[in-house]
């Protein structure tokens, strides 16, 4: 049983509905885009995501506030249809109002917890992106937490998928080489901060 504040939905609830208080609607986005937002990762995502066929489909994990899955899809990067995760509700409905919002029809959040989406059936991503969320739960204090997620993300990814990891960590590939795909790694410098990029292909 994990005791951090990470590991609680009522700390991210109240979290978001703070933040969703505290900034205007123009910039509420901005402060919670953890690492880089899509201007500074696209040519990185260009090289490692696997975007045939077209209609194939793309996960967010944790989602959060972050506007890389809004980013993404506004530019037409996926051209099948994109969903994006998070557990806390209230992150869930300020993103859909958002997707509202803005008219983007192939995109959907829902409210998941990533160690259990049974949503989704085996093999139904071909892409799934995830932007600080292991390392959250690195930080939820016990083991169980990570391998529930990474066996969930093995499940929903098909044959030639691609997991994308982007870290703060240099020491993700022990754990991500527990299941069968390929791992590389790989340093990523934006300006004086270095991040570890992991890619695992299903085979």
């Amino acid at each position: 049983m994990t005791s951090s504040i990470y590991a609680s939905e009522r700390y991210w609830n109240e979290r978001y509905l703070k933040h969703n208080a505290s900034s205007s609607k123009s910039s509420q986005n901005e402060k919670e885009e953890w690492f880089m937002g899509y201007d500074r990762l696209k040519a990185t995502l260009d090289v490692h995501l696997t975007l045939e066929p077209s209609s194939s489909r793309g996960l967010f994990l944790g989602s959060g506030l972050s506007l890389l899955p809004f980013d993404m899809v506004a530019d037409n990067f996926f051209e099948g249809e994109v969903w994006a995760v998070d557990f806390s509700q209230v992150c869930i409905e300020q993103c859909n109002a958002m997707v509202e919002e803005k008219g983007l029809q192939n995109l959907h959040f829902e409210h998941l917890d990533v160690r259990r989406m049974d949503k989704f059936s085996p093999g139904f991503f071909r892409n799934i992106i995830d932007k600080a969320t292991l390392d959250t739960l690195f930080n939820y204090e016990d083991s169980e937490s990570v391998n529930l997620m990474l066996a969930e993300v093995y499940r929903l990814l098909c044959t030639n998928g691609v997991y994308f990891v982007l870290s703060y960590s240099d020491d993700r590939a022990t754990a991500l080489g527990n299941f069968g795909w390929s791992v590389s790694q790989h340093a990523l410098v934006r300006g004086k901060a270095t991040y570890h990029l992991y890619v695992m292909n299903k085979k």
